[in-house]
């Protein structure tokens, strides 16, 4: 099991839609109301209710409203999710991401590659571009990032 709690800001969206091909997800609200796009269909998740997203079910979540969403999500079993938001959250403070928190896209390739098992895109288009442009930012050594934010990860010390 992997946890986490997180706020979303007014009018704010996760990055992506995606799935987690081998892990079932539940994202409870603990206060606002958040949207959940879950295979296709709009779910509004208003505090004390939750959504339970089946393995490989594709999903993105937004809050469409003018008040913060909190929330918690659940990932079973755990795999590689507390490394992935591990990546991410370095590279933020690493200052290696855009202004909106994404990495460039030769990291964002490495990274969609090297968490292939826990995390995919539902975008074609997304997926050839990591499976094209993975080698290159290994080559430029985005993988050797990612391995280190995964040691500290490990370690239990987020930088």
């Amino acid at each position: 099991l992997f946890e986490m709690n997180y706020k979303m800001t007014p009018h704010a969206a996760i990055a992506d839609e995606h799935s987690h091909p081998h892990q079932e997800m539940i994202i409870s609200v603990l206060s606002g109301t958040l949207t959940c796009t879950v295979d296709g269909a709009d779910k509004k998740i208003q505090a004390g209710a939750k959504v339970i997203i089946p393995a490989g079910v594709f999903h993105f979540q937004r809050n469409d409203s003018e008040t913060e969403v909190q929330a918690v999500e659940q990932y079973r079993p755990a795999l590689q999710m507390q490394e992935f938001f591990e990546v991410l959250i370095g590279w933020a403070n690493d200052n290696k991401t855009n202004e909106w928190g994404l990495p460039t896209p030769l990291r964002s390739a490495v990274m969609h590659r090297y968490f292939k098992r826990s995390i995919r895109s539902s975008s074609k288009w997304r997926n050839l571009m990591a499976w094209l442009l993975a080698p290159l930012g290994r080559a430029l050594g985005y993988q050797r990032e990612v391995e280190h934010y995964v040691r500290l990860a490990a370690q239990g010390d987020r930088q």
